[in-house]
Parts: C-alpha cells; structure tokens; sequence
C-alpha cells in the first residue's frame, strides 16, 4: 500500500509538473508572438498550477509594464497626429510636418503620416513657386517705379498684390504712385493757374504782378519756355517804362541781374536735386539765399535736402545690417549643412537628421536639407526593411539551432554512456545541419582523444592480461558453481569480485542482475511481514542512494545539488537528522558566498563610482585650463587629489597653472619684431614663417600621438573587459555543459520538448499565416483609401482650377476694360491737347492783333510825344519800328515753339499709345502662357497621379507574389520540419528502450535541476544588457566630452578674433577706412615689417607693408588645432595671395 502511495504521489506530482510546463511553454510562445493577454492569462494559470513558482509571476508583471507602454505610445501617437492634423488645417505646414515626424516616433510603420508629410511638403512647394511669382513681380515693378515708367509699375504692383492679398508692400507702393500722379497733376494744376495769372496781369499791364506769376511758373517748372519768354518780354516792357527815370532804370537792372543770379542758381540747385546730385543743389540753394536771404523756397529745399540725405544713411546703415544678419544666416545655414553632410557621411542619421530641421529652420525655402531628409527617411525605412528580413533569418536561424541542439544533446548523452561511435555519427549529423560550428568538431577530436588513450591504455596494460584473465576466469568460475547450486550470496561475493578484477566485462552484471531479479522474485512469495521488512529495506536503500550521492555533491562543492538530494533523503526518512544537519549547514554555506559575492561586487562599485568621479574631475580641471578659467581648474584638481592623493598628474596640472598664472602676471603676450624702422626700405624672407610651420606641425604630431596613446588605451581596457567576458561565458558554458551532462539519460524530456516544438512551430505558421493575411487586408484598406483621397484631391483640385480660371477671365476682362478705358483717355488728351493748342494759336493771333492796334496806339502816342519833347520823330519811328519787329518775331517764335510742342505732345501720346498697346498684347500673352502652365501643371498631376496608381498597383502585385511566395516557403519549411521531427521521434524512441532502470527514480530531481540550469542560462543576456547599457552611458559621456570641446574651442576663437579686432582697429580694412594712414607710415620704415605675436593657443605673424603713406596690413594666425587662416587689413584672402603680396624678396 505504501508503495502504491507513493507511486500516486510520484504520478500526480508528475502530472502537475507536465501540466504547470505545458502551460509554461503556451504563455512563452504567446509572449514571443506578443499576443500579451493571451499570455497572461496562461502565465496565471501555471501560477495557479505551481504558487510558490517565482517565474510566472515575474512574467506577468512584465507584461503589465509592456502593455501600459503600449497604452502610452497610442496615446502620444494620437496626440502628435492630432496636433500636426490642426496646423495642417491652418496651413502651418512645416510645423504640422514636425508633429507627423513625432507621430512616427511612436508608430514607425503607420502610412498616414507619412502620406501627410508627403502632402504638406508639396503644399510648401506650390507657396514657394507663389513666393517666386511674387518676387519676380515685385522686381519687375520696382524697375519700373524706378525708371518712373509709373503705370507699368502699377500693372505689376497690383498684379502682386492680387497674388498676394496679405503683403503690404504693393498696397503701400500702389499708394505712393497714386501721390505722385496726384502731385505731378497738382503741379500741372499751380503752373497753369501761375500762367493764367500772369497773362491777366500783363493784358492788364500790372507788369510787376504778371512778373511775380510767370516767376512762379517757373520755379513749378524750370525748363518751360513761355514764362521765360514772357518774363524777358516784362522786362523789355518794364526796361521801356524805366526810360523815364535813369534811377529807377538802375533799380531795375540791379533788381533783373539779382533775380537772374537767384533763378540761375536756384535753377541749377533744382537740376542737381532732380538728378539726386544733393550736395551740388545745396551749394546752389545757399548761394541763392546769398542772393536773396529772404527767399523762403531755398530754405525748403535745403531743409528737404537734409531730410532726405538722413534718410539715405538711415537706409544704408539699414541696408548694411540687413546684408550682416543675411550674411550670418548663411554662416549659420551652412555651418549646419556642414554639419548635416558630414554626420550623414558617417551614417549617423538621427544627428544628420538633427542638423538638417535646423537648416530648414534657419533658411526654410532652401531645398537641399529637405532632400537630404527625405533621403535619410528612405535610408531608414531600408534598414528597418533589412532589419525585418533579418528577424525572419534569425528566427530560421532559430529554429535551426534548436535541431543542432538537440542533436548535440543526443551526440553528448552518447558520450556519457561512452557509445563512442554514435556520439561520432550524432556530432557529423549536427555539423550536417550547421557546418562551422566548433564544438561538435571539439567533441570529434575528443572522442579521437579517448580512443587513442583506450588503445594506449590496452597497450600499457598487455602485459598484465594474462594474468588478470586467469584471475577473472578462475572467479567467474567459483560463481558459476555458487549460482548453479542456488548459493546466490557466495556467487554475488564471486560476481562483484570479478567484475572489480575486470570492469569492461558486461558478463558478472547481467549475472548479479539476474540474482537481484531471482531474489526479488523470491521475495514476492514470503510472507506479509518479510514484505514489509524487504519495503524498509528498499526504502533504506534509496535513502542510501540519495546520502552517497548528495554527499560525493557536497564534497564537490555542489551545493545546489547537493541540497536537492538531501531534500530527497530527508522526504523519504524524516527522522533523520544527517540530511537537515546538512541542508541547515549547505543554506549557511550558501548564505555566506552570496554576502561575500554581494560585498565583493558593493566594493568594486564604489571603486568604479570614484574612478568615474576622479576622471570627471581631471576632465573639468583640463577644460578649465583650455578656457583659461585656471581657478576653477584649480578647484576641480584639487578635489580629485583628495579622491586620489597619490595620483601624479592632478598634481603636475596644479603646478603648471601656478606657472601660468604667473606667466599672465608678467607679460600677456610674447611679439618678436624681426627688423626695426629705418630709412632705407626694409625687405624679409620666409625663414620665420618657416621656423613656425615646423613647430605647430611638431605640436600637431605629439597632440596626434597622445591621442593615439589615449585611443590605444581605451582599446586594450575595451579588449580586456571583452577578454573577461569571453572567459566568464566560457566558464559559464563549462558549467551549464557540466549540469546538462548529469542529466543526458532524461530523454523522455527531450521527447516532450520535441512535441511541443511540432506543436509550436505549427501554430507560429498559423498565427503567421493570419498576421499575413490581417496586413494585406490593412493594405489592400490603405491603399484603397488612399486612392479615395487622392480621388477627392483631384476632384477638389479640378474644382479650384475651375474657379481660379474663371478668376483669371474675369481679371483679363477688367485687364481689356482697363486698357480700352485708358486708349479712351489718350485719344481724349490728344483731343484736349489739339483743342488746347488750336486756342493757343486763337490767342497768338488776337495777340498780334493787339499788338498792331497797340502799334497804332504808339504811333499815336509817339507822335503827341514828338510834338511834346520836339524829339526827332524819324529816329523814334525806327525805334518803334524796331521794336515792333521784336514783338512780332517774338510772338512769331513763340507759335512756332507751341506749334512743336504741339506735334511733338502729339508724337508722345502716339508712342505712349503704341507702348500701352504692346504692354496690353504682352499681359495678354503673358496670360495664354500662364494659362497654359496650368494646364500643363494640370497635365503633369494628372500623369503623376496616374503613375502613383499604376506604382501602388505593382506594389500591390509584387506583394501579393511575394506573399504567395513566403507562404510556399513556410509550407516547405513545415513539411521539412515534420520530417525531421518524425526522425528525431523515432530515435527518440529506440533511445527509450536503452534507458536505465534508475531514470525514472531520478526524473523528478533532474527535472527540477534542468529548470533551475535554466534560468541560470537565462541569465547571461541581462549581463550583457547591462554591460551594453555601461558602454552606451560611456558613450555618451565621450560624445559631451567632444562637443564640450568644440564650444570651447569655438568660444577661444571668438575670444581671439575679437582680440585680432581690436588689435587692428587702427589698421586700413578695406572700405572701412582709408589706406592712407600717416602715424602708421611713420612707425613703420618703408618696405615690410615683420612681428610675431604668441597669444593662448595661437600664433600670429603679422606683417606691415609701408609704400609711401599707404599702409597695408597682412596676418596669418597658426592655431596649435591645427588651423591656418590669411588675412589683409582684416578681409580673408588666400594663401597665394598672402605668399604674393606680403613678401618682398
């Protein structure tokens, strides 16, 4: 009854064993094909299977925390895409691009993002063409405004505007044309009013006032030639009245020569301030106040002068700065290109990526940087490709390694059982399946080893055959006579005593295994008590069996095993104390090795904490040395010496700022002049350039040799550390090769891991065959909904055409109202001005018909005045006469003038007709070309988009055979693989049949065992991991260090430059000051001068080129980095320039 208990017990606690591994193996390859709820459940049903089991729980609560990551990875990609959805609605294109990128940070496969990427940045690239057709029109006008050709400015201004309905500089052009047609017709509007003054006054003979309005006219307008012609005819009338009185006459004359000094001045102030010439007009506008302090139109001017020339240096003080913030941008935009282009060269993407969003960000029309993005998106989504097709190959690889396991497995429980021949044959078989592995073909040379030793030991032993044989035979004799006669305790005495003579023999086992059956056979037919009896003594043997080998464990220092077998013994005999003694004494022993693994590992941590602090230290203290921040430098030294007070360098490092320090107190800069100023001019050769290229090149090479020695270092400790890993996986491999040897003869557990790998492996193609066909449906879906968009795009595009060509037609129909609206107003000028000339000519000839009334009227006056004064009347009448001939000439001239500025107003209005007809046939072309790159825009989307189709349904295609393809391939790999595991049960069983009679005592114990082997295995990646995780922390630390570097370096750069800036403010630098320079000229003797100026990190040769009183200054600066730059009068130049110029030999 006992035993059949205790079977029951072994039975169920076998059942809950398969049960808790079945549901082990479920929940793991749930967790592999990350169906997580699947898993957890099934990991919650072994715990519920095995409570006290640690690694169900483990894993649940691992899956909780892969699940809230999920959940928060959903929920940042649903945010990014709901803010980069809302700028693309506002139109904030490049910032709705960003927050797709950040979306796809989340979900790296989602196609929606990328779609919207795509489409936002063609929508950037329609603003730009817009922006370009915008510029090219504001150029276009601003031409024309300059030119003052206004009414095709304004054509421009306002078709720009119309592009742009938002920009304010058109409208605020547009404006300013409308002022100045407005104060050109203003103008008109004075002069006219001026001119019609002055003929009422001088028809009325108020000659002074006619005077005053004809002046008037024409200082509005100063190349006009009547009311110059009526101002010399005034003064004609004016110098006749004067006859009268000689005193007024002078007045007259001194008066006319005054105004004609004030108008030739003020006439050729206005010249000079037409053609912007403002110095030349203020010196004519002074010289005309000279003339007439109380003019106040001068002042005006000159007051207008100055205004306008502030606002020119206003401009070209703006202008300057807008040209230095572009020119800083293009600093700052190529410096990032640079920095872009070189990451991406060395296929570090994410800075290369980094670099390039800052590049659009500072120049955002630019292309290249955009280019390069979409480049390195495509290079990503390659590797990510490679990646995935590396996966599938790794998990073939897998699946490949655990049929080489296996097999190697069989090969080495061959091995153990010293079948040497078929360990051989298993170990070929598994190089069959992975040909370069080296340890089946270590084991080959290992059994080739024991072979030879075998023989040798056969060898070594021939001698003492002989008599080792009569021996054996002469004992296997006696015990074949004991066994014949029943007596089995002598015959068992003779069996064991030959089989010690001869252990190779097979013949004294099978003998004494036969007297252990026929004993047991007896045994059965003795009564109930001799039963119980032989029960307790089985059951003392047993508990023997367990103490012998739990004891050979503990002397071995297999602690572990040990403990299991004594565990073992005490379930069998509980009253005994030697097993709880030592399981007691084994958790001490066990105790104590951790405390000191746990101590041991506490101090090397704090040793590690302090060397990575001392490091930092000496690191900061360098850095403060290169910044020339020596009293933080100190500090940081300091405090490294009281973390390691033997250390030698923080101590030579302290030493040297002490020197520095007091270097700085003396002199802050060491200049060697290589001649003196004297008369004779003074020439150098290049033998101190020289001297200084071969010293920062000697600098250079030892600053390149410590960087090798430090790279060295870092190798050997990178090696070493590499060396202790490999040793410790060794070890490891040793010991887990050393446990699995133990247990080789449980080849029932290799069956059912067999099983379960049939069983696995059947339901991964499956749940492969469903994933593949759930992602084409999410394709075919994708893509149809995609082609739904770009359907609706269309249509929404073909809608927005329509209306903007409807736009277009509407504005050429305004465009033609317009222009006939204007050819309307020519013909109606030239009308105006045809009528306007015909009265002209009227009044000229009721003018000379006043003149001869008035002719007559004089003769009649002269003739009362002859009789009065008794002049002589002959002499007056010619007088008369001759003045009459001047008038008549005069007003003779003045209708040939008006006639010709008549025709040639005429001429102008035809050529401004003919202009305004070619500009209205240029828009109308300009139109049909517009019109046309539409519909060749139109075209070309049409054809694009078309192509897309035609691409995604190729790709569509090529999926779907390639799909086809994979499935084939899994088939094929799963008949394969039901193949080969048909094989391997069948030598599984024909392994059962070999099997020893004790495996089934020890199957419980191995099992456990084996578990416990692995999750020790399961253990190494998570060393690994971290050691990963230091070399990435290291890293990084590196890469801070570097870049630390870079902005000191840059930071002593810009300390020099504005050092050098200072240093040559007096100096000629180009436009900025003049190249004569007398105080240098005579400091310097004629001819080059040459100085050497040393300065922290950098040397600089300066040298001075004196040519009369023309100074020019030439540098070159050495940086111990390595960097040469030119310099002349503070502009950079070239080497050959510099070898050139700066020398004369």
């Amino acid at each position: 009854n006992k035993l059949k208990e205790i079977e029951t017990i072994i039975a169920n606690e076998q059942k809950t064993n398969e049960a808790y591994n079945d549901a082990i193996a479920l929940a793991d390859s749930k967790f592999n094909d990350k169906e997580y709820n699947d898993a957890k459940v099934a990991y919650q049903k072994a715990s519920t299977i095995k409570t006290d089991e640690k690694y169900p729980t483990d894993k649940i609560k691992e899956i909780e925390n892969i699940l809230l990551e999920l959940n928060k990875n959903e929920k940042g990609y649903s945010d990014a895409i709901t803010q980069a959805d809302g700028e693309l609605k506002n139109k904030n294109y490049q910032k709705a691009i960003d927050s797709y990128k950040i979306a796809l940070t989340f979900k790296p496969q989602e196609s929606y993002p990328k779609d919207k990427i795509e489409g936002a940045m063609k929508l950037l690239a329609e603003l730009k063409q817009l922006q370009e057709d915008y510029n090219k029109l504001i150029t276009t006008a601003d031409a024309s405004f300059k030119s003052k050709n206004y009414e095709d400015a304004k054509s421009d201004y306002q078709e720009a505007s119309n592009l742009k309905k938002e920009e304010q500089y058109p409208k605020d052009k547009l404006a300013e044309i409308e002022s100045i047609v407005n104060a050109a017709a203003k103008l008109d509007q004075e002069y006219t009013t001026a001119i019609e003054q002055g003929d009422k006054a001088f028809d009325t003979e108020k000659y002074e006032a006619a005077q005053i309005a004809f002046e008037k006219a024409l200082t509005l307008k100063a190349l006009e030639k009547y009311p110059k012609d009526k101002l010399a005819e005034i003064k004609a009338i004016l110098k006749e009245l004067a006859d009268k009185n000689a005193e007024e006459l002078a007045r007259v004359q001194s008066q006319k020569e005054l105004d004609d000094k004030y108008n030739a001045f003020i006439a050729s102030a206005d010249n000079a301030f037409t053609g912007a010439a403002y110095e030349k007009a203020k010196t004519n506008y002074n010289a005309a106040l000279k003339v007439k302090a109380d003019e106040k139109y001068p002042q005006e001017k000159l007051d207008e002068i100055e205004g306008i020339l502030e606002k020119l240096a206003q401009e070209k003080e703006e202008n300057e700065a807008k040209i230095q913030a572009q020119k800083e941008i293009d600093d700052q935009y190529n410096a990032l290109i640079k920095a872009g282009d070189d990451a991406f060269a060395i296929k570090t993407y994410d800075e290369a990526t980094e670099k390039y969003t800052e590049a659009i960000d500072v120049k955002a029309n630019e292309q290249y940087p955009k280019d390069k993005l979409v480049e390195i998106a495509a290079i990503l989504k390659a590797i990510e490709k490679k990646a995935q097709e590396e996966e599938l190959a790794a998990e073939s690889e897998k699946k490949k390694r655990d049929y080489f396991d296996a097999l190697i497995d069989e090969a080495d429980a061959e091995l153990l059982g010293e079948n040497y021949q078929a360990a051989v044959a298993k170990y070929n078989q598994a190089l069959g399946v992975i040909p370069n592995e080296k340890y089946p073909k270590d084991k080959i040379q290992e059994v080739e080893d024991i072979l030879a030793k075998i023989q040798a030991e056969k060898d070594n032993a021939s001698l003492a055959e002989k008599e080792i044989n009569e021996k054996y035979k002469k004992l296997i004799i006696e015990a074949d006579n004991a066994f014949s006669t029943q007596d089995y305790t002598k015959a068992t005495e003779k069996y064991k005593a030959a089989k010690n003579v001869k252990q190779s023999e097979v013949y004294p086992q099978q003998q004494l295994d036969k007297i252990e059956a026929l004993l047991a056979e007896k045994a059965k037919n003795e009564e109930e008590i001799k039963l119980t009896n032989n029960a307790l003594m089985q059951k003392k043997e047993q508990y023997n069996e367990y103490i012998k080998f739990a004891d050979a464990q503990f002397n071995e220092k297999n602690y572990e095993k040990a403990k299991s077998s004594y565990i073992l013994a005490k379930g069998i005999m509980p009253d005994e104390t030697h097993p709880q003694k030592r399981i007691e004494e084994i958790n001490q022993i066990l105790a104590d090795i951790l405390n000191k693994e746990k101590n041991e590992k506490e101090l090397a941590l704090a040793e590690k904490e302090k060397r990575d602090n001392y490091d930092k230290l000496i690191y900061e203290g360098d850095r403060g040395i290169r910044l020339k921040q020596y009293k933080i430098a100190q500090d940081k030294f300091n405090a490294a010496l009281v973390l390691y007070p033997t250390e030698k360098y923080p101590s030579d490092k302290l030493a040297e700022i002490l020197e520095l320090l007091e270097q700085e107190k003396e002199t802050p800069e060491n200049i060697a002049v290589t001649n003196t100023n004297n008369a004779s001019r003074v020439k150098i050769n290049d033998a101190n350039e020289k001297e200084i290229e071969a010293k920062i090149a000697a600098l250079l090479n030892k600053k390149n040799a410590e960087k090798t020695q430090l790279l060295q270092k870092d190798k050997e400790g990178y090696e070493k550390e590499e060396e202790i890993r490999i040793s410790g996986g060794i070890k490891r491999t040793n010991e887990a090769d050393k446990q699995l040897d133990d247990y080789t003869d449980d080849m029932i557990a290799l069956k059912e891991r067999g099983d379960k790998y049939h069983l696995a492996n059947a339901k991964t193609l499956s749940e492969t065959k469903n994933i593949l066909e759930k992602a084409e449906n999410n394709r075919i879906k994708d893509a149809d909904k995609r082609r739904e968009l770009a359907s609706k795009e269309l249509a929404d595009y073909t809608k927005e055409d329509i209306k903007f060509v409807k736009a277009q037609e509407e504005l050429s129909k305004d465009k033609a109202k317009k222009h006939h609206v204007f050819v309307d107003d020519v013909n109606e000028t030239k009308l105006v001005m045809l009528e306007r000339g015909e009265k002209m000519r009227t009044e000229n000839r009721k003018l000379i018909e006043k003149l001869i009334t008035e002719t007559e009227k004089n003769e009649t006056i002269s003739k009362k005045r002859s009789d009065e004064l008794k002049m002589d009347v002959h002499k007056y009448r010619a007088e008369l006469v001759k003045d009459e001939e001047r008038r008549i000439s005069a007003s003779i001239d003045r209708t040939t003038k008006n006639a010709a500025d008549i025709d040639k107003m005429e001429e102008d209005i035809n050529k401004l007709t003919v202009k305004k007809e070619k500009n209205y046939q240029r828009n109308v072309a300009e139109l049909e070309k517009f019109k046309e790159s539409i519909n060749k825009q139109e075209l070309q989307r049409l054809k694009a988009a078309e192509k897309g189709r035609a691409a995604n349904k190729k790709l569509k295609e090529k999926m779907e055979e390639e799909n086809v393809k994979f499935i084939n391939k899994k088939n094929k790999d799963y008949y394969k693989n039901v193949k080969q595991l048909d094989k391997f049960k069948q030598g599984l069983l024909k392994e059962e049949l070999a099997l020893k009679k004790n495996a089934d005592k020890r199957r419980e114990n191995a099992n456990k065992e084996l578990l416990k082997a692995k999750e020790l295995l399961g253990t190494v990646p998570n060393s690994q991991e971290i050691r990963y995780k230091r070399f990435k922390t290291k890293l990084d630390e590196d890469r801070k260090m570097n870049s630390d570097f870079n902005s000191d370096l840059q930071a002593i750069e810009k300390e020099k430059t504005l050092l050098a800036s200072v240093e040559l403010g007096n100096f000629y630098r180009g436009e900025k000051q003049i190249s004569e320079d007398l105080e240098l000229s005579k400091k310097y003797a004629q001819g080059v001068t040459e100085e050497t100026a040393e300065t922290g990190n950098s040397i600089t040769i300066v040298r001075t080129k004196v040519t009369g009183n023309h100074v020019d200054v030439y540098e070159r600066i050495f940086y111990t980095w390595g960097g040469t730059f030119f310099y002349k009068n503070g502009v950079n130049i070239t080497q050959t320039l510099w070898d050139k110029e700066s020398i004369e030999k």
